[in-house]
């Protein structure tokens, strides 16, 4: 115990500094503690003055290292080198499935956030189905995902209400097993906004009692709010193309994947 110099101080010139060893189920082979609430300094602190790392951590079957925080960030990272990453992540298992780097946020907010470029040299593997774009709905009006809507003015939409509307705009996504795979126009501050499905497959509402819908099917606009139904007429139809079919609805009124085909 000391009141004003190192509790510990270990030096070296052959082995380390200081050197701890523990076969306890449950304790750490070192453990600190700063217990001033009120100051700045770290629990732990460490320099390297040469080429090897500030830290370097080996374990058999547990996390390498276990950082968590109540108030800031769990790990902070920070470099001036030219050409290297703060933080760089590796899995050398050729055979193995997991991530080199994995994220997971529990609330509402984003897993990664990224301010600047990102590049990727391999394949962006989206789990989602569609491409999707936010557009604000007309005053007064709701729309759950499935629902057919029309252009109501600059990038806002509203309920499709009549048959072969050339105003078609798409669907609004997240209906049924299919959610988006990429939103654009996305912002936070902007209330009231629905992703609407322009490319992809999505679950639309169709109402099959104009007629009977096969696989291949053109859809198009209908005179039931916010459903589609089945293009009967060439003429008319064009323009006013949802999508095709990828599944049957012989009658009345329901969810049916579609491929967004806007034409």
């Amino acid at each position: 115990m000391s009141k004003s110099g190192p509790g510990i101080h270990g030096i070296s010139d052959e082995f380390d500094g200081v050197h701890a060893t523990t076969n306890s189920p449950q304790n750490a082979a070192i453990a600190g503690y700063n217990l001033n609430a009120d100051g700045t300094g770290a629990t732990l602190f460490l320099e390297n003055r040469g080429k090897g790392p500030g830290v370097f951590v080996r374990t058999s079957s547990g996390a390498a290292v276990d950082a968590r925080s109540e108030a800031y960030e769990a790990i902070h990272a920070e470099t001036n080198a030219p050409g290297v990453a703060a933080i760089a992540a590796y899995n050398l298992n050729g055979a193995g499935t997991g991530a080199a780097l994995f994220a997971e946020h529990r609330g509402t907010g984003p897993a990664g956030f990224f301010k600047g470029n990102v590049i990727v040299t391999g394949d962006v593997l989206l789990t989602g189905a569609d491409l999707a774009e936010n557009f604000s709905l007309a005053e007064q009006e709701e729309a759950e995902p499935g629902t057919v809507v029309v252009l109501d003015g600059p990038d806002r939409v509203r309920v499709s209400t009549r048959a072969y509307d050339t105003r078609v705009a798409g669907v609004v996504s997240g209906a049924g097993g299919y959610r988006p795979g990429v939103i654009l126009d996305h912002d936070d501050r902007r209330a009231g906004r629905y992703p609407l499905a322009l490319v992809g497959k999505v679950y639309c509402r169709v109402d099959a009692s104009y007629a009977p819908v096969g696989v291949g099917d053109l859809l198009t606009t209908s005179d039931t709010p916010g459903h589609a139904m089945r293009a009967l007429d060439p003429g008319r139809a064009f323009g006013a193309v949802i999508g095709k079919a990828m599944a049957a609805l012989d009658r009345g009124a329901g969810l049916v994947p579609i491929l967004v085909l806007l034409r």
